[in-house]
């Protein structure tokens, strides 16, 4: 306020740029008011927020909107391609993609990822690097673990568990890209991609749809659903534990006490009940394994 009255010693405005405007207080919104009521020809203020519903409609009210929204995937992606040809950098067609999905709509980040990327590999083309250097989840690893729980494999999936902690991973960051999986998963299954842009490369969206029809809508939500749950429980528990114990409730619907479990259960009786009428006069035993392979989709079952 003191220094908006003097002009500018080169150029023709001085520009203020006040960033994260919403934080300021209400003696401070004020205070700036009647700068902002009547500022002199030559300054330029810029009052940057996430969060613009905060602002007083005293200061939004003097003001002249601008939304800046998220770039596209794929216009960061043929963005990163330019830079790199450019540059003559080697790097994988799969790495580039990792990278433009990390950046979540922001063409800067994806820059300085690549850079830092550059400045720690002598030669950055394996993408296992980049999840290394920023704790990322690879999507094989999500793929197999989510195929432990479609069948009902306890052991696997607390086996994967330890695997990605003993990797040095963080268990939040585990379950955050699982619900990005499992969102990526039920959207391959109900949405068509030619109507919705993924931000998949063709390889990743093949292995989706390979994967989606080997379980139902109806558990994915249930996955999300849970997963989501323990999420917001993990800073205040043993993370481990919570995530071990929601394996194993998950990989044995019988300890679940809600309609889902009860409609694999019924499920699991009229499958026994089927093959065992087929199979009672050649005395053939039937174990809960074969009968859990021979369940029933819960579409079905409802």
């Amino acid at each position: 306020i003191e220094t908006v009255k003097y002009p500018p010693t080169e150029g023709r405005y001085k520009v203020y740029i006040i960033d994260e405007t919403h934080m300021l207080s209400i003696g401070a919104f004020n205070a700036l008011l009647k700068t902002l009521e009547d500022p002199p020809l030559f300054v330029v203020f810029i009052l940057a927020t996430t969060e613009y519903q905060k602002v007083p409609a005293t200061i939004f009210s003097r003001c002249q909107r601008f939304d800046f929204r998220r770039i596209p995937y794929n216009t960061i992606l043929t963005e990163l391609n330019r830079y790199i040809a450019e540059q003559n950098i080697n790097i994988t067609k799969g790495s580039v993609e990792y990278i433009a999905n990390m950046a979540d709509g922001s063409l800067r980040d994806a820059l300085s990822i690549l850079d830092q990327c550059l400045a720690t590999f002598l030669k950055p083309d394996i993408t296992e690097d980049i999840l290394e250097m920023f704790g990322g989840i690879s999507h094989h690893v999500l793929a197999d673990f989510l195929e432990c729980l479609i069948r009902f494999d306890t052991i696997g999936s607390i086996k994967t568990i330890n695997n990605v902690i003993n990797s040095g991973k963080e268990v939040f960051q585990f379950i955050t890209e699982l619900l990005i999986y499992l969102r990526n998963l039920l959207l391959v299954k109900t949405v068509d991609n030619t109507s919705y842009p993924f931000n998949l490369s063709d390889e990743r969206l093949r292995e989706l749809k390979s994967q989606s029809q080997n379980v139902d809508e109806d558990r994915i939500v249930e996955y999300l659903d849970c997963f989501s749950g323990i999420r917001s429980k993990l800073r205040h528990s043993n993370e481990k534990i919570l995530l071990e114990v929601m394996c194993i409730k998950l990989c044995k619907p019988e300890q679940l006490h809600d309609n889902n479990s009860q409609a694999i259960r019924l499920a699991r009786l009229e499958s026994l009940m089927e093959v065992d009428n087929g199979s009672a006069s050649q005395g053939v035993q039937i174990s809960e394994e074969d009968i859990i392979k021979q369940r029933l989709p819960f579409a079905e079952i409802r």
